[in-house]
């Protein structure tokens, strides 16, 4: 339980509707993993998006999984991965 991809599989991925995330304030550690998981996120110019645990210690899901990388570019995906600052609206 909790390896990768788990949200997907347990959540979306067997859904007939596409899922679709709509971001407003803040998606930071698990609520950046669920939006992740959604086929769509839309997200307003505030929206702010991060893996605040890797200050922790702890290796963020995001970074087990290639779909972080393949949604904003591995540059993006590398400085959220590694500094765990927020970051804004991401944007490819």
């Amino acid at each position: 339980m909790g390896g990768p991809g788990f949200v997907e599989s347990m959540i979306f991925e067997n859904r007939s509707k596409p899922v679709v995330a709509a971001i407003h304030g803040v998606a930071l550690g698990g609520g950046l993993e669920i939006a992740m998981a959604c086929h769509f996120r839309i997200a307003t110019r505030e929206a702010r998006f991060g893996q605040p645990e890797v200050k922790l210690g702890f290796v963020p899901a995001a970074a087990r999984r290639s779909g972080l990388p393949r949604a904003i570019g591995p540059a993006k995906a590398v400085e959220m991965i590694i500094g765990g600052e927020p970051i804004g609206r991401m944007r490819r």
